[in-house]
C-alpha cells in the first residue's frame, strides 16, 4: 500500500559555483524541466509532483508556492539574455539516478545547456557534495517527523550546520525564520513562518523540487 511520506526528490544546484550561483540560470534550468512528465516516468505514476522545497507530508506545508512552470521557449530566452547558451553543466549522479539524469540532460540540452552526466559511486558522491566541488546533482532526503524544523534546518538553512544540504544556499531571512519558528509557541504564527520559508526558498530555487515519493508498505492480513 502506498502511503504519504516525507521524502522529496529534487535537483540540487551548487549556489557557490557557476553557473547556478546566478538565479536567472537556475530559473532557466527549472523552466526547462517538465517535472510532471519526469515524475510520471520515474515513479510509474505513483509519486506526486513537488511544489515546495519542503515535503508535503510536513505540518505547515503550503500549496501556495511552486517552481517556475515548464516553458522551454522561455528558458531558452533567459539563457540568450544572459549570453549563456552553450553553458557547460556537469550533473553528478550515483547509479540510482541514471534514469532521471537522462531526462534532465535531454530537457536541459534542448534549451541550450550542454550537459555532461558524471556517474560516481556513493562514497565519492558524498565527499564531492560535502566539499562543494560540484555544479549540480540530484538527490532525495526525508524528515524523521512531521514537524518542519529539522527539514528546514537540513534543506534550506545556510547557517544550521550543513549549508542547506551542501548546496550553499544561504538566505538571511530564511535563516532567521528557521530559528524564530523553533521558539514560536503560537501555532498560527509558526505556520506563517514556515510558509514564508517555503515561499522564499522555492522562489529562489534553493533546490528545484521534482516529486514527493510515497512509502510502499506491505501488510499481512493473516497475522494474529
Amino acid at each position: 500500500e502506498l502511503e504519504q511520506s516525507t521524502v522529496v526528490y529534487g535537483v540540487m544546484p551548487n549556489h557557490a559555483a557557476a553557473p547556478f550561483n546566478n538565479i536567472i540560470i537556475r530559473k532557466a534550468a527549472a523552466m526547462a524541466l517538465n517535472r510532471e512528465a519526469i515524475t510520471k516516468a520515474v515513479s510509474l505514476g505513483h509519486a506526486t509532483g513537488a511544489t515546495s522545497t519542503l515535503p508535503n507530508a510536513l505540518r505547515f506545508h503550503t500549496d501556495e508556492v511552486s517552481p517556475p512552470a515548464y516553458d522551454p521557449a522561455a528558458a531558452r530566452a533567459l539563457l540568450e539574455h544572459e549570453g549563456a547558451v552553450g553553458t557547460d553543466v556537469t550533473l553528478m549522479i550515483t547509479p540510482s539516478a541514471e534514469q532521471v539524469a537522462t531526462l534532465l540532460k535531454a530537457q536541459w540540452d534542448a534549451v541550450g545547456f550542454r550537459t555532461t552526466v558524471e556517474l560516481v559511486d556513493a562514497g565519492l558522491w558524498w565527499s564531492t557534495l560535502t566539499e562543494s566541488s560540484y555544479q549540480v546533482t540530484v538527490s532525495w532526503w526525508y524528515n524523521e517527523t512531521e514537524d518542519p524544523d529539522l527539514a528546514a534546518r537540513w534543506a534550506v538553512c545556510g547557517e544550521c550546520g550543513n549549508r542547506s544540504y551542501y548546496t550553499n544556499y544561504n538566505n538571511a531571512r530564511v535563516n532567521e525564520l528557521t530559528e524564530a519558528a523553533l521558539q514560536e509557541t503560537d501555532e498560527d504564527a509558526r505556520g506563517k513562518m514556515y510558509e514564508e520559508i517555503q515561499k522564499i526558498s522555492t522562489e529562489e530555487m534553493a533546490q528545484i523540487p521534482l516529486y514527493y515519493s510515497p512509502f510502499a508498505n506491505a501488510y499481512a492480513s493473516n497475522l494474529q
